[in-house]
């Protein structure tokens, strides 16, 4: 039920997905008068009165019923006009007060009268003919192929554009006209002249009503036929809906002119024709021909043949209107809606005359071959008697159909006058009462049903045709007519429901296969996104690691480090165990960088770490602290176990050498590290993280002066405070302070957050040869490391640039120590104690310096050593403004300045410090040579 419901939506709507055929219109063209016009032509039939003067008294009496029931008619299709629909003719009337079932029936009668009253107009042209010479029309064939003729011709001129055939129209339809009523007037000039009236010569007794003169009623309603086809052609009216309202008047003219038009030419048929005539298919002409000679019948004869070729153009015309009617509503192939650029429906024109070809073959080729009909005195004469009361029953189907409808909604109207909108409320509105349509409507079925009885019961020529055979003639003929209309429009209709229907079924096919289709790519959604919450995951907790994580050793960084040792000290604290502390320093580990790059330092920073974890295990904590110093922190039960721990971390870092082997097939670099380290044990040397590595990192570095390579552990006589840099409520905000400062010089330039790192080195090694205190020395590093971030402030085209530097620039280049001093002071808390180091760098032992101009002792000491470093570091480095100097000649340089740049003591301790690293350098690169050639002669002997 629901595919039933569906599909009718899919045909109801259809229009509006066929493209602009459904939206093109037929152009406005016409005026009242032309559609007057149609009337006439169609209406008006020379034959149908020319049997109606032998029977005077019945034919007067059927002639007022016929205009009884034209009248009923009109009246109702004005109102439909008005109220209803003002273009569609039967199909819009009887679809809108029913359904469109019955308006389709309805638009099947009216379609096929169309085309059957094609025939008889050409049958009519074709007796014209031959009552004016019979051997123009021999037999049967001959009146077939005059059909054929006269059918192209008629398909010719209705092809023609509706701007230059209502010209037409107008035209033959006044001299059709004219015809009519100057019979009349002939008539009545001829009884003025004297001449006797035909009328005195009828015997009375067919003067009275009888029984076989009741056929002659629908030969009157034939003569009738047709006035509501002008509203097939209401939409082409110029104006727009106020001027086709207005023109719905043509109908009570038209209804004017056809009076005037039969009455003066039966008058004059009655007064001019003998009787002897009365009957003849030519007795139309002989009024002319009587009257004003053979020329005028000439004349009378080729207005009424163009006028029947004519009246067929206009019947295929309101056949083709029918069909783009039905075609609208989804009953009949969107084709037959096409215009060509002329708004000429061609299609639908040839559509219509194919259908009219096939019915001419079939009544004058078929049927009179099967059907063995008595011999008529003019050939096809009974084919076109019986097309002509056929075509009157069909007719007369929608007609009493209609006027059933209006009744019945007559007989409704209260109800129906309820709704404002309503068509029959409208009608009360414009002065129509109910009881005179409800009367009319009556009237008009009752005249309809005895006109489909009078046409079925009595045989319009019972001369030629019994009323039996008439009775199974016509009622076959209207039957077959019925079924082969029906199938003409059913099959395409059908066929168009199960075209829908199959696209209804392959629409509804893809619609389950895209949604299918969305299924799967929503569940391949569903796991892709459930995927990528995995890799999100998956990357979370890699990038948590990450942060945590030193990428070179793959150990806890600084940051995390810190966080475990103060967490470790937290939970520890409570349950007052003894841990211990250990400060690991690599030693030589710049001299390895120097000689075989980053790459191997970091292979040496990894292996050194691996091996760290593996001895401190899963039950401490070791990490990196920076550079080449990692921290270990484990549970100790006394200090000879303290111990034990110690020699076993370095124990694994010197019994083993790292074999360095840049590619597979390269013979690989045989390094052997060692370790000092620095060990202090909580609580014995302190409780706050930052204490125990102040204690460790200070063991360290007595482990370093004591020769490298050994365990130092801080005594706990020689605590050491760092002054306000190790105070309890300033250490973590400062320790803070310094990370951000040196991460913001190392964003802002790499090369100088690297030399700070070499200079604090160099700083702490020379200060402690000076025996500076812990305090001092503590200082220094951190004004070693940030002693150029004053230079932020320079722009990078100075600090860059090779060529000399001019005046303005040279002021700007020195102004650094005073801003990197600002910085520091503003910094506050332990920074402004190295705010004056970092000051006073860049003066000179004889006072030439800048930016204050200090000479001699005025110089802090810290400073002097820092001036040095930096002097010396300068000139062993790659830098955009020279080339690097070998050790031995940056030692001279200083030497050189000794007095006038530097303090000599100073320069004196730097070149001790430099003597004894190099003199390591030199025993650890033998050794490592020793082990390389060791490896070598095994690896032969192996192979040997």
């Amino acid at each position: 039920m629901a595919v039933k419901h569906r599909l009718e939506s899919i045909i109801t709507t259809s229009r509006h997905k066929g493209g602009q055929a459904y939206e093109v219109e037929p152009p406005n063209e016409l005026h009242a008068r032309h559609l007057l016009a149609v009337l006439m032509l169609v209406v008006l039939a020379v034959s149908s009165f020319n049997g109606l003067r032998l029977v005077l008294a019945a034919g007067g009496v059927f002639w007022l019923l016929g205009w009884v029931f034209i009248l009923c008619y009109a009246y109702v299709l004005f109102w439909l006009g008005h109220n209803v629909s003002l273009a569609g003719g039967h199909f819009a009337w009887i679809s809108q007060l029913a359904n469109q079932q019955w308006g389709r029936l309805a638009g099947l009668c009216i379609w096929i009268c169309c085309i059957l009253f094609i025939f008889p107009t050409f049958q009519s042209a074709l007796l014209f003919l031959y009552a004016v010479n019979g051997g123009l029309i021999p037999d049967i064939n001959a009146v077939l192929w005059g059909g054929m003729v006269g059918l192209v011709m008629a398909t010719g001129l209705a092809c023609i554009p509706m701007r230059y055939l209502k010209h037409i129209l107008l035209l033959v339809g006044a001299l059709y006209t004219g015809m009519f009523i100057a019979a009349g007037i002939l008539g009545i000039w001829w009884v003025g002249t004297g001449h006797t009236s035909a009328l005195e010569q009828i015997a009375w007794q067919n003067r009275v009503p009888h029984l076989p003169n009741e056929g002659a009623f629908g030969m009157i309603i034939w003569a009738l036929l047709g006035i509501e086809t002008p509203f097939l052609l209401m939409n082409e009216v110029k104006g727009g809906v106020i001027q086709q309202r207005r023109a719905c008047h043509f109908i009570w003219w038209g209804i004017l002119g056809l009076a005037i038009a039969y009455t003066l030419a039966n008058l004059g048929l009655l007064l001019i024709v003998p009787p002897r005539f009365a009957g003849e298919v030519g007795s139309f002409l002989l009024i002319f021909t009587i009257c004003l000679g053979e020329w005028a019948g000439w004349v009378t004869l080729s207005v009424l043949v163009v006028s029947q070729v004519v009246i067929a153009a206009v019947c295929l015309l309101l056949a083709a209107r029918m069909f783009i009617f039905m075609a609208r509503q989804g009953l009949l192939p969107q084709k037959l809606l096409s215009l060509d650029c002329s708004g000429v429906p061609r299609y639908g024109i040839m559509v219509q005359a194919l259908v009219t070809f096939i019915f001419l073959l079939f009544i004058y080729g078929l049927v009179p071959h099967f059907v063995l009909f008595p011999a008529a005195p003019v050939p096809g004469l009974r084919i076109y008697i019986i097309t002509e009361a056929t075509t009157t029953i069909i007719w007369l189907l929608p007609t009493a159909q209609l006027f059933v409808l209006v009744a019945w909604s007559m007989f409704k109207v209260e109800k129906r006058c309820q709704h404002k909108e309503s068509y029959e409320g409208r009608a009360m509105q414009r002065g129509y009462t109910r009881w005179s349509l409800l009367g009319v409507s009556l009237v008009g079925l009752l005249l309809a049903v005895y006109g489909v009885l009078s046409t079925l019961s009595h045989s319009w020529i019972p001369d030629l045709i019994a009323t039996p055979k008439w009775m199974c003639y016509v009622g076959l003929w209207s039957l077959i007519f019925l079924i082969v209309s029906w199938l003409c429009i059913e099959v395409p209709y059908q066929g168009r429901r199960l075209a829908d229907l199959k696209k209804l079924i392959t629409s509804e096919r893809r619609l389950r296969q895209q949604l299918q289709a969305s299924y799967h790519e929503h569940e391949f959604l569903a796991l892709s996104q459930q995927k990528l919450l995995q890799e999100r995951d998956q990357l979370y907790h890699e990038q948590r690691l990450l942060a945590i994580t030193d990428a070179v050793t793959g150990l806890s960084n600084h940051r995390a480090l810190m966080m475990r040792l103060d967490a470790a000290f937290a939970y520890h604290g409570k349950q007052r165990e003894h841990y211990a502390l250990f400060f690991i320093d690599l030693d030589h580990f710049k001299h390895v960088n120097d000689q075989y790059g980053h790459l191997v330092g970091d292979f040496l920073l990894h292996e050194v770490g691996a091996r760290l974890a593996w001895v401190v295990g899963d039950g401490g904590i070791v990490g990196r602290y920076g550079g080449e110093e990692f921290v270990a922190l484990l549970w100790v039960r006394d200090l000879s176990h303290m111990r034990e721990v110690a020699e076993r971390l370095r124990m694994e870092i010197m019994k083993e050498p790292f074999l360095w082997r840049q590619e597979r097939e390269s013979v690989p670099i045989c390094l052997r590290m060692t370790v000092s380290i620095g060990v202090a044990v909580y609580p014995l040397h302190g409780t706050r993280r930052q204490e125990l590595i102040a204690q460790a990192d200070r063991a360290m570095y007595r482990a370093k002066g004591s020769g490298r390579n050994c365990v130092c552990i801080v005594d706990p006589d020689e605590r050491v405070q760092i002054a306000k840099w190790d105070e309890e409520q300033k250490s973590d905000a400062e320790e803070m302070a310094l990370q951000a400062l040196l991460t913001m010089l190392k964003v802002h330039d790499e090369p100088i957050y690297w030399h700070g790192q070499r200079l604090a080195v160099l700083a702490e090694a020379v200060a402690r040869r000076l025996h500076c205190r812990e305090e001092d020395i503590a200082h220094l590093r951190v004004a070693a490391m940030l002693h150029d971030v004053g230079k932020i402030a320079v722009p990078k085209e100075i600090l860059f640039k090779k060529e000399p530097l001019d005046g303005s620039e040279w002021r700007q280049m020195r102004q650094h120590p005073i801003i990197g001093r600002a910085i520091m002071a503003q910094t506050g808390g332990s920074f402004s104690l190295v705010a004056s180091i970092i000051g006073a760098h860049h003066e000179r032992w004889d006072g030439t310096g800048y930016p204050d101009g200090l000479e001699r002792e005025e110089i802090p000491l810290l400073a002097r050593i820092l001036s040095v470093v930096d002097a010396y570091d300068t000139m062993t480095s790659v830098r955009p403004y020279h080339t690097p100097k070998r050790v031995d000649e940056a030692c001279s340089e200083l030497v050189q300045c000794m007095g006038a740049q530097f303090d000599p003591i100073t320069v004196r301790a730097f070149l001790e410090v430099v003597s004894q690293r190099e003199t390591e350098a030199y025993l650890q690169h033998v050794r490592m040579g020793e082990a390389v050639s060791s490896k070598q002669k095994q690896e032969r002997e192996g192979s040997t």
